[in-house]
């Protein structure tokens, strides 16, 4: 495949046009004409390149028939002078941009529109509704069971008509591993367990797939449906009772020897199988309860003596994703045509690019390495494959929404948000966020079809929930998505 330089800017890239950049030899995947080698070149230029077919590295970044492989270099802010590239034909939407001042690095720009034909993830959930309640929600029911006066109406009868739904198996409310990360922010452990306990009436500690496994899940089920695969065999539980379901973890608590060695069979041996369910079933709660609401201060205090217990660590790789978006924000107000046209479409290339071109690269390469035919889709095939993909569309409209406005102020809180929305609004029926959250996926009408409830007042859920039917069955699991009439 032939690639020309080409001169009109690359909204995603965020490239000056015109700027002299120098072309180097030896790049891992990229091979140049001899031209070109070893000299300057303007973007203007209309020299061509040949596209070099060495393996992906966890350095550079290759298009090759039609597809992503390879790492995406992430702080692309460092990097000034650019050298453009386009394919001579349109591959799959995307758009390169070669950086070559301290190395070369591919960003896209990518075409592909949230589609009507949504591919879920294999998923099985119970059959009644998931409804989802941010931690605001909680904390508003919290401060009213107190009795704060200065609480908006309507806190009191929701978490009622909540218990009243949950009791009656007419509704679930799961957990994320969002939920865990804010109560833990919260310095003082009395607060957190206050909130714990509501969290925990609701929920019984029944948590969702974290959104990494979520999207890994889309991807194989995007793939399998291009590749005429059947993994319907390969499901996996939407929600589930442990906090490891947010990491994709299975199983439960084990109990452990001096050597670090599995001694569940031999206590197990010292007792009836009763006693031994029951002492696991308690030690099983204990561990939930106590993730869920975090370390008391002594505690703590032992705990900051342990070299490896570092959750600072958690909260710098959030700060990297804010990094992104102020990048984000960067490159739309330097050219901000692209906030004013198609400003979604810049948003879901870099979103691809920052969060999933590694987990999409590993599963095309975990392909080949089993023996299955490579992901080689076409170009329309793979618009519809990135389009896709039900919670990563969710994402991308929050986060177009929210790079509408040049002054918006991103924070972690925002990443952690987007997180845990995109996941519910996705896979739930009905979820309650905070006003800017609600507004963003309101007008945001490519998420319509997802017909997901969105309440703006406690009130509104609180009706929805009193009037949701008894169901037959309640404990039957189905594939994601319920059809509506069981909704």
């Amino acid at each position: 495949m032939d690639l020309k330089i080409f001169d009109d800017v690359a909204g995603v890239g965020g490239v000056d046009d015109g700027t002299d950049a120098e072309v180097h030899a030896g790049v891992q995947g990229l091979s140049f004409e001899p031209s070109l080698l070893g000299r300057k070149v303007r973007s203007s230029a209309r020299s061509k390149l040949a596209l070099g077919t060495a393996a992906p590295t966890q350095t550079w970044s290759v298009v090759a028939r039609g597809m992503l492989t390879g790492k995406i270099i992430h702080h692309v802010s460092q990097y000034h002078t650019d050298v453009k590239f386009m394919s001579s034909t349109p591959v799959a939407g995307f758009r390169l941009v070669v950086r070559s001042q301290k190395g070369v690095i591919v960003t896209v720009e990518l075409r592909a529109p949230m589609t009507a034909d949504l591919v879920w993830a294999n998923v099985m959930r119970p059959r009644i509704p998931l409804v989802y309640l941010d931690l605001n929600t909680i904390i508003y029911i919290a401060r009213t069971l107190r009795g704060d006066t200065n609480v908006p109406q309507g806190y009191a009868d929701l978490y009622e008509a909540a218990l009243l739904a949950k009791a009656e198996q007419r509704a679930m409310f799961p957990l994320s591993g969002q939920h865990q990360w804010e109560i833990l922010k919260i310095a003082d452990p009395k607060q957190r367990g206050v909130l714990a306990d509501i969290l925990e009436a609701l929920s019984d500690y029944n948590y969702l797939l974290g959104r990494t496994v979520i999207a890994e899940l889309e991807l194989e089920a995007g793939m399998a449906k291009i590749m005429g695969e059947d993994i319907s065999a390969r499901s996996f539980a939407l929600v589930r009772p442990t906090f490891g379901q947010e990491f994709g973890f299975v199983g439960g608590m084990k109990i452990r020897n001096s050597a670090g060695g599995d001694a569940s069979d031999a206590i197990r041996a010292q007792m009836t199988d009763a006693e031994f369910f029951a002492l696991m079933a308690t030690m099983n709660y204990q561990m939930e309860h106590d993730m869920l609401r975090g370390p008391s201060d002594e505690d703590l205090a032992a705990l900051r003596t342990d070299p490896s217990y570092r959750p600072e660590a958690a909260l710098e790789s959030q700060e990297d994703r804010v990094r992104w978006e102020l990048d984000t924000v960067r490159v739309l107000n330097e050219h901000p045509k692209w906030r004013r046209g198609r400003l979604r479409d810049a948003v879901g290339a870099r979103e691809f690019v920052h969060e999933w071109i590694d987990m999409f690269t590993r599963m095309r390469m975990d392909r080949t390495r089993d023996g299955k035919p490579d992901f080689d889709s076409s170009d329309e095939q793979m618009r519809a494959f990135m389009g896709s993909m039900p919670h990563a569309q969710v994402a991308i409209s929050i986060k177009t929404r929210y790079h509408k406005d040049p002054l918006h102020k991103w924070t972690v809180n925002d990443i952690v948000d987007i997180d845990a929305m995109s996941v519910a609004y996705a896979y739930c029926e009905a979820v309650f966020p905070d006003k800017a959250m609600r507004a963003a996926l309101q007008h945001s009408k490519e998420l319509r079809a997802i017909e997901t409830f969105v309440p703006r007042r406690p009130a509104e859920l609180a009706e929805w929930l009193t009037a949701l039917p008894r169901v037959t069955a309640p404990d039957l699991w189905l594939p994601h998505p319920l059809p509506r009439s069981a909704g």
